[in-house]
């Protein structure tokens, strides 16, 4: 059986899409959830705390670590799951994804690391297939993917001595705010769900799954792995 109680976990974008749905299931596991968000979180439960702030803003990342320090000490999940996409090859779209995807998630990291090197902890990247392919006119997005998968080897690589975990989710096509364009177009979602093998696009409810797994000591022997979570997108193929 799962078990996460009292665990520290802190979620990136909590204020919609995925971030918002696991920190809401996850309290239903007895744990402590802290999200931060740009936006206000509506979220009312007793072991929710919510730090508005913008991943991207240094000066609020300081804040943010300074706010766990004193009010928590420890961090033992991190979930690195606020991104964005931006489609084409305008320089100003690389940078935003860059930014957004790598370099603050490197960043917040960076941070927040240091609180869970006592204790050791288990580091979440929500990364997506799209990092092993080259999807059309979204270069950014497909790179900035691409480097948080590199930088959960390496920081699987550097921390192990602390017993910190790192892992990346390649996530395939889940219904979202990201994904809504395609959703609504009768044929790019038909053109999604047949290149599935399961045929459909996924539920929030299972990416709940590998999130408990990977926050629980029975991921314990785990560490740099890619888990690709896509309904068998990846495998797919002639037929």
């Amino acid at each position: 059986m799962i078990n996460i109680k009292n665990k520290i976990i802190v979620i990136s974008g909590t204020s919609s899409g995925i971030g918002f749905f696991l920190a809401k299931e996850l309290l239903k596991f007895k744990c402590k959830v802290i999200g931060l968000s740009r936006k206000k979180t509506n979220i009312k439960n007793k072991n929710f705390f919510n730090f508005c702030g913008n991943i991207l803003n240094e000066d609020d990342q300081k804040k943010f670590l300074k706010y766990l320090k004193i009010k928590h000490i420890k961090v033992d999940v991190l979930i690195n799951n606020a991104g964005i996409s931006k489609n084409g090859y305008n320089l100003k779209v690389i940078k935003e994804n860059i930014d957004t995807n790598f370099i603050s998630t490197f960043s917040l990291t960076e941070k927040l690391i240091h609180l869970m090197k006592k204790n050791g902890g288990s580091i979440i990247n929500v990364s997506s297939i799209a990092s092993l392919y080259g999807f059309p006119n979204n270069p950014g997005y497909n790179a900035s993917k691409a480097a948080l998968n590199s930088l959960t080897k390496s920081l699987a690589n550097d921390y192990a001595k602390y017993n910190i975990r790192c892992n990346s989710l390649l996530l395939g096509y889940f219904k979202s705010k990201m994904t809504m364009a395609s959703y609504n177009n009768p044929q790019a979602r038909k053109i999604r769900e047949k290149h599935t093998v399961l045929n459909r696009w996924g539920k929030y409810k299972e990416i709940l799954g590998p999130v408990l797994f990977l926050s629980s000591k029975h991921s314990n022997y785990i560490t740099g792995q890619n888990l690709i979570v896509d309904g068998g997108w990846t495998i797919k193929g002639f037929n």
